[in-house]
């Protein structure tokens, strides 16, 4: 599953790189060619987890200036 591994790899570096929402589709796309890759497992809870973070401190921030 060499696709799968690329994936991940670039996955992780959108992540390094704050670009959550590519290092997302990057995850999901490993995992759709070996499902059971932990690398894009890992990834892809970590992206979603940032993805929520970065929207709550949006929220909270746009409370803030209300």
């Amino acid at each position: 599953y060499a696709d799968a591994d690329a994936y991940a790899r670039r996955g992780w570096a959108y992540y390094g790189g704050r670009d959550y929402r590519l290092a997302l589709e990057d995850f999901e796309r490993a995992l759709l060619v070996d499902p059971g890759n932990r690398q894009a497992q890992l990834g892809r809870q970590a992206s979603l987890e940032a993805i929520a973070a970065e929207e709550k401190a949006a929220a909270e921030a746009a409370r803030k200036r209300r």
